[in-house]
Protein backbone atom coordinates (compact mmCIF):
# COMPACT_ATOMS: atom_id res chain seq x y z
CA UNK A 1 0.00 0.00 0.00
CA UNK A 2 1.51 3.76 -0.61
CA UNK A 3 1.55 5.67 2.34
CA UNK A 4 -0.05 9.33 0.99
CA UNK A 5 0.05 13.00 2.80
CA UNK A 6 -3.05 13.60 4.39
CA UNK A 7 -2.43 16.64 6.62
CA UNK A 8 0.34 19.16 6.99
CA UNK A 9 1.60 21.57 10.33
CA UNK A 10 2.09 25.22 10.51
CA UNK A 11 3.97 27.43 12.98
CA UNK A 12 4.44 30.62 13.67
CA UNK A 13 7.82 30.95 15.77
CA UNK A 14 8.95 34.04 17.67
CA UNK A 15 12.37 35.69 15.98
CA UNK A 16 14.39 36.53 19.07
CA UNK A 17 13.21 33.55 21.61
CA UNK A 18 12.48 30.48 19.04
CA UNK A 19 9.29 29.83 20.65
CA UNK A 20 6.02 28.87 19.16
CA UNK A 21 3.51 31.25 18.76
CA UNK A 22 0.45 29.45 17.00
CA UNK A 23 0.72 26.54 15.12
CA UNK A 24 -2.11 25.47 13.09
CA UNK A 25 -2.78 21.77 11.02
CA UNK A 26 -4.40 22.01 7.60
CA UNK A 27 -5.18 18.86 5.02
CA UNK A 28 -2.80 18.67 2.34
CA UNK A 29 -4.04 21.43 -0.60
CA UNK A 30 -1.92 22.90 -3.50
CA UNK A 31 -2.54 26.25 -1.41
CA UNK A 32 -2.14 25.31 2.43
CA UNK A 33 0.42 26.96 3.28
CA UNK A 34 -0.22 30.18 2.16
CA UNK A 35 -4.08 30.21 3.68
CA UNK A 36 -2.61 28.94 6.76
CA UNK A 37 0.23 31.99 7.26
CA UNK A 38 -2.61 34.58 6.37
CA UNK A 39 -4.66 32.84 9.02
CA UNK A 40 -1.71 32.87 11.62
CA UNK A 41 -0.75 36.35 10.84
CA UNK A 42 -4.38 37.77 10.69
CA UNK A 43 -5.12 38.38 14.60
CA UNK A 44 -1.71 39.59 15.56
CA UNK A 45 -1.27 43.55 16.07
CA UNK A 46 -0.19 45.88 13.58
CA UNK A 47 2.17 48.60 14.71
CA UNK A 48 2.06 51.91 12.66
CA UNK A 49 4.96 52.72 10.26
CA UNK A 50 6.09 49.11 10.70
CA UNK A 51 6.32 46.20 7.93
CA UNK A 52 5.54 42.70 8.74
CA UNK A 53 8.87 40.10 8.03
CA UNK A 54 7.67 36.57 7.60
CA UNK A 55 9.97 34.42 6.65
CA UNK A 56 8.86 30.37 5.33
CA UNK A 57 10.70 27.37 5.67
CA UNK A 58 10.93 23.51 5.30
CA UNK A 59 11.52 21.07 7.77
CA UNK A 60 12.29 18.03 6.60
CA UNK A 61 13.04 14.63 8.66
CA UNK A 62 16.31 13.24 7.92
Amino acid sequence: MEARLCSVGHGLMEKRSGLMDDTRLTRVTGDAERLAALDIVAPLPRQPLQRRRLGGGRVCPP
